[in-house]
């Protein structure tokens, strides 16, 4: 998911742990397992990090849950447990995350959804493709780029705006750095003819390599497996 604000300064992980907490778990290994049945790929020190900033921001409240009785009501098994709440605070942001989570969800699943993505297990790149690590935000901007051909940084950031799923100038400098280091895009300039009618210097343009689209083809199917669960947890959530 992205780390990037949204228009209401909730992280879209902040909104759906927020949500979570409101109908599927109001535990860390709950949430956790929550969003791993989304497709999500989060690391549960980071959900201990969000929850704790929601608390500090109002959002939450929490207290500690006794261990639970055995059946038979003699001892009683595991840890204490943390629980959380929402605050009257945290359900009016919610009340106002559901509308643009919802309306982002659906956006994102409709990006995805092409007929280049292919099963995993069809194709021979597969088992490449898993020695290296990317994030859902360097995979959205690599297919940025494959939709739109001879694009150029200013265009892709706001592209990313534009698709609820913004990446800050640094970060897609960032981005397009270890991309092109990877050789997953290429960077040329702009010919005469392309930069014909403008008064500035020709511009660095951007292109999507055969490697970025065999990438593309592995993990366009996860991408969009994952947007059209997030699609279907928001429609749930916006129905409550």
């Amino acid at each position: 998911e992205s780390t990037e604000e949204t228009d209401g300064g909730l992280l879209p992980n902040e909104a759906i742990i927020l949500a979570m907490i409101n109908s599927v778990a109001n535990y860390a290994l709950g949430i956790y397992k929550g969003l791993q049945d989304l497709g999500g790929d989060i690391r549960r020190t980071y959900i201990s990090e969000v929850l704790e900033r929601l608390e500090f921001a109002g959002y939450l409240e929490s207290h500690y849950e006794l261990p639970k009785e055995t059946p038979e009501g003699k001892k009683k098994t595991g840890r204490m447990r943390r629980v959380f709440s929402l605050t009257e605070k945290g359900n009016a942001v919610l009340r106002v995350e559901k509308a643009r989570m919802k309306t982002r969800a659906e956006i994102l699943a409709a990006f995805w959804d092409d007929e280049f993505a292919v099963d995993r297990g069809q194709d021979e790149f597969a088992s490449q493709s898993k020695s290296f690590s990317f994030t859902p935000h360097e995979i959205f901007v690599l297919k940025i780029i494959e939709k739109n051909p001879s694009t150029y940084q200013a265009a892709i950031l706001q592209q990313t705006k534009d698709l609820m799923n913004p990446v800050s100038e640094a970060r897609l400098s960032i981005i397009v750095k270890k991309l092109t280091k990877q050789n997953y895009i290429i960077k040329r300039r702009e010919t005469d003819e392309e930069a014909s009618g403008r008064t500035r210097g020709k511009r660095q343009l951007l292109e999507v390599t055969d490697a970025g689209r065999d990438l593309l083809r592995v993990v366009s199917q996860q991408e969009r497996t994952r947007a059209q669960a997030l699609k279907a947890f928001w429609s749930a959530e916006g129905d409550l």
